[in-house]
């Protein structure tokens, strides 16, 4: 342990048990998407990407009494979330981090409708798993922005062989 991680967040610690820890705990999920996209260690990658996935279903309760209007990541089903990809790129990956990295892709690119709806083709695309449907929907979208970041998440997932 070093003298810094006594003033930085527990999910940002030097020991992989320490972030593992905190990650249970955490609701942040601008901070579990950055933990699945960066952390150093595999097992808290996937362990942020698995609660991160799980957040919105909790979120979708509350909503009614709160309504909030903040977006939060499409649920995966928890067989396609955990699904892990390793091969000639060396490390392994999961379809929930693939969501996230599509969602952080959005942010600044998208506003109002236009999220929402991205939002609602990723969330189509593997709630079907990967049916080709729900992937020709997402390219024949209206705007043309949601349909290059359509194409971006469908390239990462060809990339890490989740489809072919």
């Amino acid at each position: 342990m070093s003298l810094a991680d006594l003033f930085r967040p527990k999910w940002k610690h030097s020991k992989p048990c320490v972030r593992l820890d905190a990650i249970k705990a955490l609701t942040d999920q601008a901070a579990l998407a950055e933990i699945a996209k960066t952390d150093s260690d595999p097992e808290v990658r996937d362990a942020a990407a698995k609660r991160l996935a799980d957040l919105p279903r909790a979120a979708e309760k509350l909503e009614d009494s709160e309504q909030d209007n903040a977006k939060v990541p499409p649920a995966v089903p928890a067989s396609v979330a955990t699904t892990s990809a390793k091969g000639r790129y060396g490390q392994g990956t999961n379809v929930a981090q693939l969501v996230c990295k599509a969602i952080l892709r959005a942010q600044g690119r998208l506003d109002g409708m236009a999220a929402a709806e991205y939002i609602d083709i990723i969330r189509a695309i593997c709630n079907t798993r990967f049916s080709k449907p729900s992937i020709e929907k997402g390219l024949q979208h209206r705007n043309a922005e949601v349909r290059l970041l359509v194409q971006e998440f469908l390239d990462d997932l060809r990339k890490w062989h989740f489809i072919a």
